[in-house]
């Protein structure tokens, strides 16, 4: 016995008197893999929604981290800009060391004429010893400075690629992803 239009629209008006029906003829004539579908939809959109959370986040670390970077390498320009002009002011102490010590040699030789001038000369030898001293402190103190910095660069370069390897795993994780959904949709077009 052939199934006609009219057994059709019959089947159809017994489904709207009994709606109870449906989810049964739905059951019967929908596979498992069907019937599931709707489900693993709605599961993958939320893994999609909570990868582009993720994604953001580490966006926003990404962003906070060039920051910092950009900042640390600031601070280091001016501990080399320090650093040369210190190195400077070295040289510089260095050459008038030096003129010193041939003045000295010279009033050594003339002792008897310029002894008071050679008391005014020692005094600003201690000065600038004292000065050299506070310098030699000072570059000691930069030096523990640049060191804690480049400590600081090392972590933050660390940091920075722990980052880089979470959003590989990220990028791979969401390539795993649409692959399933491509193949969710081809079964589901094959299925339709």
């Amino acid at each position: 016995m052939a199934f006609t239009v009219q057994d059709l629209d019959d089947l159809l008006a017994l489904l709207e008197k009994h709606p109870e029906w449906k989810e049964r003829l739905r059951q019967a004539l929908l596979t498992e893999d069907l019937l599931r579908l709707p489900q693993a939809v709605r599961e993958l959109i939320a893994a999609v929604e909570r990868l582009t959370a993720e994604i953001q986040r580490l966006h926003e670390w990404q962003e906070q981290a060039n920051a910092q970077m950009a900042e640390m390498l600031r601070w280091q320009r001016q501990v080399n800009d320090r650093l040369a002009e210190i190195a400077e002011w070295q040289r510089n102490v260095n050459e008038q060391l030096n003129q010193l010590l041939q003045w000295q040699k010279q009033v050594n030789e003339r002792l008897t004429e310029i002894a008071q001038w050679q008391r005014h000369v020692n005094e600003q030898l201690n000065q600038l010893l004292q000065w050299q001293r506070k310098v030699n402190e000072r570059l000691a103190e930069i030096a523990e400075w640049q060191r804690q910095v480049n400590e600081q660069l090392n972590q933050l370069l660390q940091w920075q690629q722990r980052v880089n390897e979470r959003l590989a795993e990220i990028a791979e994780w969401q390539h795993q992803t649409n692959e399933q959904m491509r193949q969710i949709l081809e079964r589901l077009s094959e299925m339709i």
